[in-house]
């Protein structure tokens, strides 16, 4: 569906859920409500059924998943720590590569599980970021 097509669609959609819900404000009979309820219950079922369809034909940018997508997450490093991760990154952004450190922090606190820190670049250019890696200075 084209995407003009699909903002008309959502525009009916919302027209006529607005009407259902004027029409159940201002109605005064208990069948009529019962039958403009179930309306704007169907017409919401069938809108967010429909939003769904489209969302899920839509590709993730970041879905690894996606073998032809340049820019997907690729780990170029694994370190014991965050402060070695963030030499890399630093190292790595100097060079014009956008870079990033995951697993130092977990929902805002460190954790005491012994993992590593990743660093993070797009596929692109990981090939490059693990050059300038192997170039960087071994720490003493």
């Amino acid at each position: 569906m084209s995407r003009p097509l699909q903002s008309i669609t959502g525009a009916v959609f919302l027209a006529i859920n607005i009407a259902l819900v004027l029409a159940l404000i201002n109605s005064k009979q208990p069948q009529q409500r019962r039958w403009l309820a179930a309306a704007l219950v169907s017409t919401l079922a069938i809108q967010v059924a429909h939003s769904v369809r489209l969302i899920s034909q839509l590709p993730s940018r970041f879905d690894p998943n996606l073998e032809d997508d340049p820019h997907r997450p690729t780990v170029v490093a694994s370190l014991p720590n965050e402060m070695n991760a963030a030499a890399i990154v630093a190292s790595l952004e100097t060079h014009g590569i956008k870079a990033r450190a995951v697993g130092g922090f977990t929902a805002g606190f460190q954790t005491e599980i012994a993992s590593d820190v990743k660093v993070v670049v797009a596929f692109c250019e990981s090939t490059r970021a693990r050059e300038l890696i192997r170039d960087l200075p071994a720490e003493s």
